[in-house]
């Protein structure tokens, strides 16, 4: 029998026999003992050296001892194969994955262990988490996007569609999103991590940003043109910096920016506060509340290990609050049959369609309980509060609208 000796080092070469701070292999032509592996994780640069010594021995059967012996006969053959290969051939088990890393001319391999497991092969699982904290994990990073639903139905009840949209949006990339990254074993990815990572992170703050838009007092087409310009400049902020707290919170400050700014305005013009006290009592109070505690407790009390309770429960104050913060619905005021006031001028819309549906529409003050003077004067005068007296227009679509002249 026959045995090989190697010895593997680097910057010196070593004897086999004197290996001590090289790597050894040992094979002999035994049959469970005639094939060896070294693996070097992480090679240091230089030069490598392999010194090889053969070696015949016999087994005394007496003794049960190796005793060597001249190799006459026919010296050992070895195959020596050396290959480069990524972590540990190619992978990583079961609980990690294998990733390039390139850091200026160095390229290099490592494992991206999950579920607690750790190791060069990923390989020691004594802060392993258990399968059962795993689902929950998934369970709660994914079903708590469900919070989404009520706004999403309220915005569609009041004619809030881009907003319902936006909504909708956020609900399906967040789920699908965090269905792919929060576990390792348990994962549903219906595309690319990045594509998805990055939905999921757009739509959040894009979110944020129209139900600013829509509790804002701004016109229409100031709004449609926000949304623009938010949309893009948050695309580009989540492409440079996806985690960045600036690229995260300077959406957010600049809609609530507006929002104060119009509502001032909005409370000037009227001379009284905008919105009414009790809106912002009821509504507008506990949905700051619930946002900004979401906020809070993302930014301030998030951590790996907490990571699937805080952020489920930021998905839910974040969606429960949009049902306190959307506005009510709003009507048009530019319908036909109806009078339109607009910057203190009086624009009568065309009667001659359907004369006869106006005018079984045309009430006297005294009909509608307004309190009129005896004796009018003619002409007549401007009419003080409380004391009104004329024609009162309504439109069967639009009962909800109308004018006293």
């Amino acid at each position: 029998m026959s045995r090989i000796l190697l010895c593997l080092s680097v910057h010196r070469l070593h004897h086999p026999w004197q290996c001590d701070s090289g790597a050894v292999v040992n094979v002999t032509n035994l049959k469970d003992k005639n094939k060896d592996e070294i693996i070097v994780p992480y090679p240091q640069a230089g030069v490598w050296f392999i010194s090889v010594k053969s070696q015949c021995f016999h087994i005394d059967p007496n003794k049960s001892e190796e005793i060597v012996v001249p190799c006459n006969s026919t010296l050992p053959v070895a195959n020596l194969t050396v290959k480069l290969a990524p972590c540990i051939d190619g992978g990583c088990g079961k609980y990690g994955t294998c990733k390039l890393y390139m850091e200026t001319d160095l390229l290099y391999s490592a494992c991206n262990c999950y579920s607690g497991w750790r190791g060069y092969g990923c390989n020691d699982g004594s802060k392993a988490v258990s399968d059962g904290l795993e689902r929950l994990a998934v369970y709660l990073l994914t079903l708590s996007n469900l919070g989404f639903i009520p706004g999403i139905c309220l915005a569609i009840h009041r004619k809030f569609y881009v907003e319902a949209l936006v909504y909708f949006y956020n609900m399906f990339f967040s789920t699908f999103y965090h269905a792919c990254d929060s576990s390792g074993i348990y994962q549903l990815c219906i595309m690319p991590y990045n594509a998805l990572s990055f939905a999921d992170f757009f739509a959040s703050l894009l979110s944020f940003w129209v139900t600013l838009m829509i509790m804002a007092r701004i016109p229409h087409g100031v709004r449609s043109f926000l949304h623009m310009l938010s949309a893009l400049f948050i695309s580009l902020g989540e492409v440079y910096n996806r985690h960045g707290l600036v690229e995260q919170l300077l959406p957010i400050a600049g809609g609530v920016f507006i929002v104060i700014v119009s509502w001032g305005v909005e409370s000037y013009r009227r001379k009284t506060v905008f919105p009414s006290k009790k809106r912002l009592l009821r509504f507008i109070l506990p949905g700051l509340v619930l946002s900004s505690m979401g906020l809070i407790i993302v930014l301030a009390f998030q951590t790996e290990s907490n990571y699937k309770y805080v952020h489920s429960t930021w998905h839910l104050l974040v969606s429960l609050s949009i049902l306190f913060l959307l506005p009510p619905g709003r009507y048009k005021s530019d319908t036909s049959g109806s009078l339109s006031v607009q910057s203190g001028d009086i624009t009568r819309q065309p009667f001659h369609e359907r004369p006869d549906e106006y005018l079984a529409n045309i009430h006297h003050a005294d009909d509608i309980d307004v309190v009129a003077p005896r004796e009018p004067a003619s002409p007549p005068l401007t009419p003080s509060i409380g004391r009104e007296r004329g024609l009162k227009l309504q439109s069967r679509q639009q009962s909800r609208q109308s004018l006293v002249l």
